[in-house]
């Protein structure tokens, strides 16, 4: 594997990547129910966090990984990528321009085909 991506350097598990002093960021792309321990971790270790969505599966689990970053001095992002996405730019741009009339009403839905 290491031949495929030269300069890749290979660690053996999350503790070690935790470790690693040459890892500044993690980015958090396993199940669900393991986001909080790993974010968490990841913040006590010092590294910043990118976590996928979604950050935790309560509220309550929200506000342990916010704490914990925020205790460690680290960052803490929610991979969520519509609020940077150029289509909702574009939508916040025709809102304001008043290109679309007033608004009244936002309803949207999001959905894909899963074969």
């Amino acid at each position: 594997l290491a031949g495929t991506f030269p300069g890749a350097r290979i660690l053996d598990g999350y503790e070690a990547l935790l470790a690693d002093g040459q890892v500044d960021a993690v980015y958090i792309s396993i199940p669900h129910p393991g986001h909080v321990e790993w974010a968490i971790k990841a913040a006590e270790a010092g590294k910043h966090v990118l976590c996928e969505k979604p950050l935790a599966l309560t509220a309550f689990e929200a506000d342990a990984v916010m704490h914990a970053a925020r205790k460690a001095g680290t960052f803490l992002g929610e991979a969520f990528m519509y609020r940077l996405h150029p289509q909702t730019l574009q939508l916040v741009e025709l809102i304001k321009s008043g290109a679309i009339g007033e608004v009244r009403m936002i309803k949207s839905s999001f959905g894909f085909a899963m074969p």
